[in-house]
């Protein structure tokens, strides 16, 4: 079938369908499938979408911070003793017990202080920039 309008010689052409698909799929090859390296959770939609979004936070703050430390080791590739975690409360116990340095605040309660491998300064005297100088001295 003969296409409308002048082409120069060898060029290809391609017949789709959806132009929009075929356009992201090109966007995607030329871009090395990032969508694959992505991890997400995306709920679009007006039915639901509240109730999913209030159900997936309850499901996130149940895992505790732990897993989003695991997470983004995973993610980044890191092993365990690559990471540090600081925190103040009982809910941070997991995650301080998880990481490679768990580093408590002055002003922690005494069981995550307990938990912790280090406890760096009270969070009102600067004890985050005090503890992260100590980790990138040990680096």
């Amino acid at each position: 079938e003969e296409l409308p309008g002048s082409f120069p010689k060898g060029v290809t052409i391609f017949r789709v369908d959806s132009t929009r698909e075929a356009l992201a799929w090109l966007s995607a090859a030329r871009f090395q499938h990032p969508a694959g390296k992505m991890i997400c959770i995306g709920v679009t939609g007006t039915k639901g979408k509240t109730t999913t979004t209030y159900m997936i936070k309850a499901i996130l703050e149940a895992a505790g911070k732990k897993a989003g430390l695991v997470f983004f080791t995973e993610l980044l590739g890191l092993r365990r003793e690559e990471t540090a975690a600081f925190g103040d409360g009982d809910n941070d116990i997991e995650m301080i017990r998880y990481a490679g340095c768990g580093i408590a605040m002055g002003n922690a309660s005494e069981a995550c202080k307990k938990a912790a491998d280090y406890i760096t300064g009270h969070h009102d005297e600067d004890g985050l920039a005090e503890g992260l100088r100590d980790i990138l001295k040990l680096i």
